[in-house]
């Protein structure tokens, strides 16, 4: 954490550095609830014409184990196509070495069933439509030894064996579900039960012996010797959205259920491997979330000139230029509130409402010379020292999406319908523009999950969407529409 900001002495300097410099600074920093009245006389308003294309190909992130993954398929996006997402995981023993039900009084008799289960914590897309989820083994090398390791979304390992699958329809995961002959019960939960009677009897033969070199259960790296990890993964063409699963919450786990005996007493019981992260689980956990984008044909994959296409990570971004602040920049004046304006074109009420934009846009800039971007000076949070040209310092504490404007809003226009807007403040980058005269870089927009600068030397910082949550199809800066089409819109008063 201490590398993202700065230390005291470091904090100090470029804050004085900042007030001498920038002394015209009169930017709101609440937003619109203390703008002085635009009268034309004192106050004005400017809408400053922009020029978007569609930008970079997919980005590429990583998922963390602690967060939601995405699992299923988007079969019919009609303005996107399509999307799938595919889950790989360990599942392990709590303890080490591992043995079922209490040791040296109970004796292992056989193991009756195993049940994947996964938290489901709600979807994105038609929550009526049937979802094919298949279970398999992982039998790569390279993913069982990664519980350290952050892989990208176009990463999927080696499979081995279907182990089993489900047909599910996400709307009735919320439903309760009788366990063990009504001795217990779950809710919002995905249940796949293992019907590969090999795999079953490896788990309970590698229990057999207290030779270590032969007992999966006698260490972590016996254990992932034999089973490199489990995969869940979407099959067939059903299904329209995305179901997001918590691997860290304790619903997610595989329910080995067997007989034992115990001082000559027969009895059955249940054991739970669970993921790292979740109480009660020691031991790492090798994790990877597949994201698969297919637009071929869709309409965001075709050229246009009065659309952009924003899609949430593994997504891309639109590129916007601003040529007429070239010209604006060059005259004395006080920015009161400046803002990149983003609207969605509405294309059916129902669709928009199954795919919805994602809920917080982002904007940064291009960097002059290089195919490298960086933040937006001081307006990710004007409360929080940072400079983009510091690589020591080169973001805010935390970006304030009250005033930056990232959230989505929903708006309404009796000749448009509901519509979704993105208002992404500019404000002091645009006054630090015209004190200094500053450079009018190129600028980048996306919905993002992480945020990625290679030249800052650190980790990705988390963003506020979930992994591939969200599309939006928004007016282009030569969009028709004089109410919808992308635009700078600057409210100021002139300095003579």
């Amino acid at each position: 954490m201490a590398s993202r900001f700065f230390n005291a002495i470091a904090a100090f300097v470029l804050l004085v550095a900042i007030i001498v410099s920038c002394t015209k600074f009169d930017t709101t920093t609440l937003g619109t609830d203390l703008l002085p009245v635009v009268d034309n006389v004192n106050t004005f308003a400017d809408t400053l014409e922009v020029v978007s294309t569609q930008g970079a190909d997919m980005d590429t992130v990583s998922v963390k184990r602690d967060v939601f993954h995405a699992l299923g398929h988007i079969d019919d996006d009609p303005i996107f196509g399509k999307t799938t997402g595919n889950i790989y995981v360990q599942l392990k023993p709590t303890f080490y070495p591992y043995f079922f039900g209490n040791s040296r009084l109970d004796t292992l008799v056989a193991i009756d069933s195993i049940v994947v289960g996964l938290n489901y914590r709600g979807t994105y897309g038609d929550t009526t439509v049937v979802q094919q989820i298949q279970l398999s083994e992982i039998v790569d090398n390279s993913f069982r030894d990664s519980s350290f390791k952050s892989r990208p979304t176009t990463y999927a390992p080696v499979l081995g064996a279907v182990l089993g699958s489900t047909s599910i329809t996400p709307k009735g995961l919320y439903n309760k579900v009788i366990l063990r002959g009504g001795k217990d019960s779950v809710t919002s939960q995905i249940r796949i039960k293992i019907t590969d009677a090999a795999f079953i009897n490896k788990v309970f033969t590698r229990d057999s012996t207290p030779n270590p070199a032969k007992n999966a259960f006698y260490n972590d790296s016996a254990f992932r010797r034999d089973f490199n990890g489990l995969a869940i993964t979407s099959s067939g063409t059903s299904g329209n959205g995305l179901m997001y699963i918590s691997l860290t919450d304790a619903r997610t786990r595989m329910e080995i259920y067997y007989r034992k005996t115990n001082s000559g007493v027969k009895d059955t019981s249940v054991a739970n491997f669970l993921v790292a992260g979740t109480s009660g689980a020691l031991f790492p956990s090798a994790n990877a979330n597949q994201i698969i984008r297919d637009r071929s044909m869709a309409p965001a994959s075709l050229p246009s000139t009065d659309f952009n296409y924003i899609q949430a990570s593994p997504g891309d971004a639109i590129k916007v230029t601003i040529p007429a602040l070239n010209t604006f920049k060059q005259t004395n004046r006080i920015i009161h509130r400046a803002y990149l304006q983003i609207n969605q074109v509405p294309q059916n009420p129902l669709v928009d409402a199954i795919f919805p934009a994602a809920s917080f846009a982002y904007l940064d800039l291009k960097d002059t010379g290089t195919t490298k971007f960086k933040p937006l000076y001081f307006d990710l949070n004007p409360n929080s020292v940072y400079s983009p040209d510091q690589s020591t310092a080169f973001f805010p504490s935390f970006i304030n999406q009250e005033y930056f404007g990232g959230a989505f809003k929903t708006k309404t226009v009796d000749s448009i319908g509901s519509y979704t807007s993105y208002e992404l403040n500019m404000s002091r980058y645009i006054q630090r523009m015209v004190t200094t005269n500053g450079i009018n870089y190129e600028l980048r927009v996306r919905t993002p999950f992480d945020l990625s600068y290679p030249q800052y030397s650190l980790n990705p910082i988390e963003y506020a969407n979930q992994i591939a949550f969200g599309r939006i199809r928004v007016a282009s800066g030569a969009n028709p529409s004089k109410a919808l089409k992308m635009k700078l819109i600057v409210i100021y008063s002139k300095i003579q």
